[in-house]
């Protein structure tokens, strides 16, 4: 068999700096039959909690028809929990963190508030709605079941019975029943926002706690984990993550030796023939 090395196709080469490794070819062709649900930029399990929890206080501020002013409402949602994850646990791996961090120094040494709102100023991105929450895992978490179909965009019942059990309760501690101070808060064009320590501000740190409890562990297994009740991968990714969770069990790092044993793994359990 002869090899021959030549130029590369254009219509291959990655364009932009979004893949400057030149990844998202192999992930379609190889991570996709396998993982039907995520994407290389949704590596968050706490930008779904993030998500969940803001489109279900967005659709509490506006009707129904009113899809920019609920989307207005999440991007602010999105600012406060940047802020809160910073300052009260010193989380780093979210969108926007860098303006969220300078904000929050510039704050603690004139007052101690920042301003919230959907204004291009406020944001904590350069477009906070396209880069975002919103712009990378609405379309993932409708995979996962969590999303309801078309626009405007609202979790599905079992997505928003799973936010009012398990997350209203802990904001409805500071932000009164049914977290109705903070959907006033959101509905608002722009919020000044205390990130010194306060109730509220712990309020919305504590969704981002760490460790998951057994509700949401189920939750996220099933509906992340499993690919959800519509798996576009036919089982394969159930399959693949009971190899996969078995071996992370064993050493916590992805390594070129992991992924070997996960391929004995996967032909022993025959899915080589």
């Amino acid at each position: 068999m002869t090899f021959f090395l030549s130029a590369m196709d254009p219509r291959a080469k990655v364009k932009g700096s979004r893949d400057g490794l030149g990844a998202q070819g192999v992930w379609a062709a190889a991570g996709r039959p396998l993982i039907g649900n995520l994407t290389t930029v949704t590596s968050s399990l706490r930008g779904f909690t993030t998500l969940l929890v803001g489109l279900r206080l967005a659709a509490q501020t506006a009707a129904d028809d009113a899809a920019d002013s609920a989307a207005n409402a999440f991007l602010v949602w999105e600012q406060m929990v940047g802020y809160a994850r910073h300052v009260v646990h010193e989380h780093r791996g979210f969108f926007g963190y860098q303006r969220v961090a300078a904000r929050t120094a510039a704050a603690k040494a004139d007052g101690g508030r920042v301003r919230l709102s959907a204004h291009s100023g406020e944001q904590i991105l350069g477009n906070q709605r396209t880069d975002g929450l919103l712009g990378n895992y609405t379309a993932p978490a409708r995979v996962s079941g969590l999303v309801r179909p078309g626009f405007p965009v609202r979790l599905t019942p079992e997505a928003a019975a799973f936010v009012d059990d398990v997350y209203m309760p802990r904001l409805a501690q500071a932000w009164g029943r049914e977290a109705r101070d903070l959907v006033r808060a959101l509905g608002q064009d722009s919020v000044s926002f205390d990130v010194r320590p306060n109730q509220r501000l712990a309020a919305v740190a504590s969704l981002f706690d760490a460790g998951l409890g057994a509700a949401e562990a189920r939750f996220y297994q099933r509906h992340l984990v499993q690919g959800g009740p519509s798996d576009p991968t036919s089982g394969r990714q159930v399959r693949f993550a009971a190899i996969l969770g078995a071996r992370l069990a064993e050493s916590e790092q992805l390594s070129q030796a992991v992924i070997a044993q996960l391929a004995a793994d996967a032909d022993e359990g025959g899915w080589g023939t």
